[in-house]
């Protein structure tokens, strides 16, 4: 199989990666994909992708961490934001340099993957 590199999928190869894991979940193995790629890369990526889905959560609907709801509003709204259209809309507003660059600072070479 051919490398695959975090920066350079497709939105279909996108939305493949999301279907092999395991959203928002503590276990790095929860990362583990068909395409090779550094479990804590996909990882880091998702995360920032939660971070991103949790933010329009915040803006379109007025919530905060402080709001007393918010726990169970979150729960029952936040996989609405979880659809491929979103994914690819939080991967074209990533930096690629700037992330790989990071990625390389914290992982060592293999970061890039």
């Amino acid at each position: 199989m051919a490398k695959v590199i975090l920066s350079r999928l497709g939105k279909v190869q996108l939305k493949r990666l999301r279907s092999d894991i395991v959203l928002n979940s503590i276990f790095i193995s929860d990362y583990e994909n068909r395409y090779g790629i550094p479990t804590e890369n996909v990882c880091d990526f998702f995360d920032g992708f939660m971070d991103y889905i949790n933010e329009e959560l915040h803006q379109t609907w007025g919530y905060s961490d402080s709001d007393l709801p918010y726990d169970k509003y979150w729960e029952k709204h936040i996989w609405d934001l979880d659809n491929p259209d979103k994914l690819w809309e939080y991967y074209m507003t990533i930096d690629w340099s700037y992330y790989e660059n990071s990625l390389k600072h914290r992982y060592g070479d293999k970061g890039c993957e």
